[in-house]
């Protein structure tokens, strides 16, 4: 596809464009506006919250979002925790 979007296209002719998925579907926002916000200069998940509200309830999103900001090369992108496990001494 010329305009950025990946095609599925399958043996029975039948084909899917892949883009305009919902990242936070609490609030009903797309991979294309969470783009639009880390394009307009969001750095962090907290920014793109901000911008265009994705990530700002139940947080399921976070690590799509996350993920994201981190594929556009955003070092604030990956701030997640990490569990440490601890041995008995």
């Amino acid at each position: 596809m010329c305009d950025g979007r990946v095609a599925l296209e399958f043996e029975n002719g039948i084909h899917y464009l892949l883009g305009n998925m919902y990242v936070c579907v609490c609030l009903a926002v797309t991979d294309r506006e969470v783009e639009a916000a880390i394009e307009d200069g969001a750095k962090t998940r907290e920014e793109v919250t901000r911008v265009c509200k994705a990530g700002g309830d139940c947080g399921a999103c976070h690590g799509q979002i996350e993920d994201m900001l981190e594929a556009h090369g955003c070092p604030g992108g990956s701030q997640r925790l990490v569990p440490l496990r601890i041995r008995a001494a």
